[in-house]
Protein backbone atom coordinates (compact mmCIF):
# COMPACT_ATOMS: atom_id res chain seq x y z
CA UNK A 1 0.00 0.00 0.00
CA UNK A 2 3.14 2.73 0.92
CA UNK A 3 4.43 1.58 -2.38
CA UNK A 4 1.29 2.27 -4.45
CA UNK A 5 0.90 5.51 -2.52
CA UNK A 6 4.89 6.56 -3.10
CA UNK A 7 3.81 5.81 -7.19
CA UNK A 8 0.90 7.78 -6.65
CA UNK A 9 2.91 10.79 -5.38
CA UNK A 10 5.54 10.41 -7.90
CA UNK A 11 3.10 10.22 -10.91
CA UNK A 12 1.55 13.34 -9.85
CA UNK A 13 4.16 15.34 -9.54
CA UNK A 14 5.24 14.16 -12.81
CA UNK A 15 1.85 15.08 -14.35
CA UNK A 16 2.40 18.60 -12.43
CA UNK A 17 5.68 18.75 -14.26
CA UNK A 18 4.06 18.11 -17.70
CA UNK A 19 1.12 20.47 -17.69
CA UNK A 20 3.80 22.85 -16.86
CA UNK A 21 6.22 22.26 -19.77
CA UNK A 22 3.31 22.37 -22.16
CA UNK A 23 1.87 25.30 -20.41
CA UNK A 24 5.13 26.51 -20.87
CA UNK A 25 5.92 25.77 -24.64
CA UNK A 26 2.22 26.62 -25.46
CA UNK A 27 3.22 30.40 -24.43
CA UNK A 28 6.39 30.17 -26.00
CA UNK A 29 5.14 29.33 -29.32
CA UNK A 30 2.45 31.95 -29.48
CA UNK A 31 5.19 34.68 -28.46
CA UNK A 32 6.89 33.40 -31.24
CA UNK A 33 4.08 33.43 -34.01
CA UNK A 34 3.13 36.94 -32.49
CA UNK A 35 6.63 38.38 -32.46
CA UNK A 36 7.39 37.02 -36.12
CA UNK A 37 4.15 38.22 -37.59
CA UNK A 38 5.13 41.31 -38.57
CA UNK A 39 9.02 40.78 -38.79
CA UNK A 40 9.34 40.21 -42.36
CA UNK A 41 13.32 39.59 -43.16
CA UNK A 42 14.44 42.40 -45.62
CA UNK A 43 15.11 39.80 -48.45
CA UNK A 44 10.99 38.97 -48.45
CA UNK A 45 10.44 42.46 -49.28
CA UNK A 46 10.61 44.00 -52.53
CA UNK A 47 10.57 47.66 -51.72
CA UNK A 48 11.44 49.52 -48.71
CA UNK A 49 10.99 53.00 -50.02
CA UNK A 50 9.12 54.00 -53.46
CA UNK A 51 13.03 54.65 -54.81
CA UNK A 52 13.70 51.15 -54.50
CA UNK A 53 10.72 50.33 -57.78
CA UNK A 54 11.22 51.29 -61.14
CA UNK A 55 8.80 51.56 -64.56
CA UNK A 56 9.64 49.44 -67.19
CA UNK A 57 8.61 47.18 -70.06
CA UNK A 58 8.65 48.29 -73.77
CA UNK A 59 5.64 50.83 -73.17
CA UNK A 60 6.51 51.77 -69.54
CA UNK A 61 3.89 49.53 -68.18
CA UNK A 62 5.63 47.69 -65.60
CA UNK A 63 5.91 48.57 -62.11
CA UNK A 64 8.84 46.39 -60.39
CA UNK A 65 11.89 46.67 -58.04
CA UNK A 66 14.90 48.28 -59.37
CA UNK A 67 16.84 45.54 -58.43
CA UNK A 68 14.91 42.97 -60.15
CA UNK A 69 16.22 41.26 -63.33
CA UNK A 70 14.07 43.75 -66.12
CA UNK A 71 10.84 42.90 -67.48
CA UNK A 72 10.77 42.62 -71.52
CA UNK A 73 7.30 43.09 -72.97
CA UNK A 74 6.15 43.48 -76.77
CA UNK A 75 6.42 46.73 -78.38
CA UNK A 76 3.18 47.69 -79.14
CA UNK A 77 0.87 50.49 -79.16
CA UNK A 78 -2.55 50.46 -77.03
CA UNK A 79 -4.53 53.67 -76.04
CA UNK A 80 -4.72 51.98 -72.21
CA UNK A 81 -0.83 52.62 -72.08
CA UNK A 82 -0.78 56.33 -72.03
CA UNK A 83 -3.18 55.80 -68.59
CA UNK A 84 0.11 54.71 -67.00
CA UNK A 85 1.61 58.40 -67.21
CA UNK A 86 -1.16 59.18 -65.09
CA UNK A 87 0.05 57.22 -61.75
CA UNK A 88 3.09 56.38 -60.07
CA UNK A 89 4.81 53.14 -59.30
CA UNK A 90 5.28 53.20 -55.77
CA UNK A 91 6.23 50.42 -52.76
CA UNK A 92 2.79 49.77 -51.15
CA UNK A 93 2.98 46.94 -48.57
CA UNK A 94 6.57 46.24 -49.61
CA UNK A 95 6.00 45.70 -53.06
CA UNK A 96 6.26 47.80 -55.98
CA UNK A 97 3.03 48.43 -57.54
CA UNK A 98 1.25 50.72 -59.08
CA UNK A 99 -0.94 53.30 -57.49
CA UNK A 100 -4.05 53.14 -59.03
CA UNK A 101 -6.88 55.38 -59.06
CA UNK A 102 -9.93 55.98 -59.88
CA UNK A 103 -8.73 58.55 -62.43
CA UNK A 104 -6.71 55.63 -63.80
CA UNK A 105 -9.63 52.88 -64.13
CA UNK A 106 -11.59 55.32 -65.96
CA UNK A 107 -9.05 55.68 -68.30
CA UNK A 108 -8.13 52.17 -68.66
CA UNK A 109 -12.51 51.74 -68.99
CA UNK A 110 -12.38 54.67 -71.94
CA UNK A 111 -9.36 52.86 -73.56
CA UNK A 112 -10.67 50.18 -74.05
CA UNK A 113 -13.87 50.95 -75.57
CA UNK A 114 -11.44 52.78 -78.13
CA UNK A 115 -10.41 49.51 -79.15
CA UNK A 116 -13.66 47.59 -78.85
CA UNK A 117 -15.07 50.26 -81.86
Amino acid sequence: MAKQLFLLGSLRRILTKMKRIILLATILGLLFILGCEEQLPIETKECVSDSDCIIGGCSGTVCQPKNAEPVFTTCEYSPAYDCYKQISCKCIENKCQWDKTEKFEECISTAGETLNN
